[in-house]
């Protein structure tokens, strides 16, 4: 398969994926609290890695002062936590608390049960070709 055919397959897939799994309703977060729209998308990016406050506002092209109402809401809420980047301590980086993840998974726009259905299918072995393959995409993309 060429380059040209690749492409084409993947934008082929991609959207059955997404239509597949895709919540046929919207989540609900703690107690029925969802995050706003900016807060999941905050929240959704910072599942990756911790980061820097300024890169993460950079990188959402939002307002430092922006984000930062955003993640004081959700460190009052306990989603977040704020720390100096050990790297440069004149940096503060934000990361995920394990409520955090609970909350982007269960928030997530494609539904778990049905991921768990269509990846139970699977032998362990396509299971983790599946991973890899997506791992490898994501990471040539970044």
């Amino acid at each position: 398969m060429d380059l040209d055919d690749t492409i084409d397959a993947v934008q082929r897939q991609y959207p059955r994926i997404w239509h597949a799994a895709h919540r046929r309703h919207p989540p609900r977060g703690l107690g029925g609290d969802r995050p706003s729209e900016r807060e999941h998308t905050v929240l959704a990016h910072l599942r990756i890695a911790p980061t820097p406050m300024g890169e993460l506002a950079n990188h959402l092209n939002i307002a430092a002062s922006t984000l930062s109402e955003v993640t004081h809401a959700l460190e009052a809420r306990g989603l977040v936590h704020r720390h100096r980047d050990p790297a440069d301590r004149r940096r503060i980086a934000v990361a995920l608390t394990e409520a955090g993840h609970t909350v982007v998974r269960d928030t997530s726009p494609l539904d778990t049960d049905r991921l768990r259905e269509a990846l139970a299918s699977l032998d362990p072995t396509a299971r983790a070709t599946v991973v890899e393959g997506l791992t490898l995409l994501a990471e040539a993309l970044r």
